[in-house]
């Protein structure tokens, strides 16, 4: 999709966050920027989409506190590991 957006001079955005796939796209940046083709890489969903989402209902509310969002892949784990807040992140214990 990224060559043929180069080749057809478009404009490219993705929300992918895979990373084999955001990679390859990364490996296109200077063929995209010769061209003069802008490529947005990786917009995501986390930050990205779920940000834009989060606002918008933040914007239905009259107050808002905190706003904590959450990834989880693959093994679940306690709350308290690999947690993320707007004001702090918490990492997993390296025995984890």
């Amino acid at each position: 999709m990224i060559t043929a957006c180069i080749e057809l001079k478009v404009p490219y955005l993705d929300f992918d966050d895979d990373v084999e796939s955001t990679q390859h796209a990364l490996g296109l940046a200077d063929k995209a920027q010769e061209a003069g083709i802008p490529l947005c890489i990786g917009c995501g969903a986390s930050p990205g989409m779920s940000n834009v989402l989060a606002v918008d209902a933040a914007n239905e509310l009259d107050t808002v506190e905190d706003i904590e969002m959450f990834w989880t892949v693959g093994d679940e784990r306690p709350a308290s590991v690999g947690r993320c807040s707007s004001t702090s992140c918490t990492s997993p214990p390296a025995s984890v």
